[in-house]
């Protein structure tokens, strides 16, 4: 069978039960070629990947392993909510082929990673929990430098557009920080200093770029996607 011919079907056959029942699917074929053309390696989303990327969501924050089911899931919210994550992940990762950003070292993924450790109290824990999620380390380690690589990428092309006036800056001081601490004082406890504007304003400025680079990467997933060719097969 050729791809093009799996892709018109839908449907990968990895496995098959003793009654021949179709195990893996796909659910998304993101930028395919046309008719009759191979369809890019990686471009294919599959059900199992998005289980797979349902159960490292639900590792990172700590949210209960999803417990799906190629019959119950095929069209759940849940299943439409992380493909269209995924999509977005390979509209981005198309856009970075063609990008002069060199991958990210290794130490920041280290550090990540200890990150993930320290939240448990042994490192039997941690291949517990591991396993709980039916992820390796080795598979956490290759998330962690896919997601340095976009995020990096997503950085070093929108933060040089970002432009803060000091009106701004000084609007979120007034607005936003001052009637939150001031709120704090009223709480249980001893209240909060209330920091003079130049010694938050590098802090100010970088919440207010990155809510910015949020902003403007939503519209530029936005023209991905509609410069893009997305075959959902969810039903």
């Amino acid at each position: 069978m050729t791809t093009a011919a799996m892709v018109l079907l839908g449907t990968i056959v990895i496995a098959h039960s003793a009654r021949g029942e179709v195990v893996d699917r796909i659910v998304a074929v993101v930028d395919q070629t046309l008719l009759g053309a191979p369809v890019p390696a990686g471009q294919i989303i599959t059900w199992s990947a998005a289980y797979e990327e349902a159960r490292y969501q639900a590792f990172q924050t700590g949210a209960a392993p999803p417990q799906w089911s190629p019959g119950t899931s095929a069209g759940s919210p849940q299943l439409r909510e992380v493909v269209a994550d995924m999509i977005d992940q390979l509209l981005l990762e198309q856009a970075l082929e063609h990008s002069p950003l060199a991958p990210p070292d290794d130490e920041n993924i280290s550090e990540r990673m200890q990150a993930f450790k320290g939240r448990y109290t042994d490192a039997g824990t941690f291949q517990s929990e591991l396993a709980r999620y039916r992820l390796s380390e080795t598979a956490l380690a290759s998330r962690l430098r896919r997601e340095n690589q976009l995020m990096d990428f997503v950085d070093f092309t929108l933060r040089p557009d970002v432009r803060l006036s000091t009106e701004q800056i000084e609007r979120y001081y007034e607005s936003v920080l001052l009637p939150r601490l001031e709120g704090a004082a009223r709480g249980a406890g001893p209240a909060p200093s209330i920091p003079p504007l130049d010694e938050v304003r590098d802090q100010i400025q970088e919440i207010l770029t990155q809510q910015e680079i949020d902003r403007r990467l939503e519209q530029w997933l936005q023209q991905l996607r509609r410069s893009a060719r997305i075959g959902l097969r969810l039903q």
